[in-house]
């Protein structure tokens, strides 16, 4: 009877145990761009989720960057036209597309920062 009341006991303690390591996992300090990774790839070693979340940012960021240098060049094309080509017109098209990409890619980060996907890092 002894026998049967301590391993119960210890089974309890094992789902206790499991149940607490769970409720961990889904309450963490992880930011939600690393919950969604472990998520979609099912993963559930946090250190690969977090390389994988690292990834997903960058081809993020690349996105916003790609998007913010078409819709720079555009821009600058369109209030340009009436000129003719010039080098200096075209050292403002290269300077225009650079900060296009930059502010897309400033965009995003702060797009996911502000739906709390990502956490800076001080």
């Amino acid at each position: 009877m002894k026998s049967n009341v301590q391993q119960s006991t210890q089974e309890a303690t094992v789902i206790d145990g499991a149940k607490d390591r769970g409720t961990e996992s889904t309450h963490s300090d992880e930011p939600a761009l690393v919950r969604f990774t472990s998520l979609i790839t099912d993963t559930p070693d946090p250190d690969q989720a977090d390389r994988m979340a690292d990834m997903l940012l960058l081809f993020l960021a690349a996105g916003g960057t790609v998007l913010g240098t078409i819709l720079g060049a555009i821009l600058f094309l369109y209030f340009s036209m009436p000129q003719a080509p010039a080098f200096v017109r075209i050292c403002a098209l290269i300077v225009s597309v650079g900060l296009g990409g930059l502010c897309g890619c400033a965009v995003v980060m702060v797009v996911l920062h502000n739906k709390g996907m990502i956490a800076w890092e001080h």
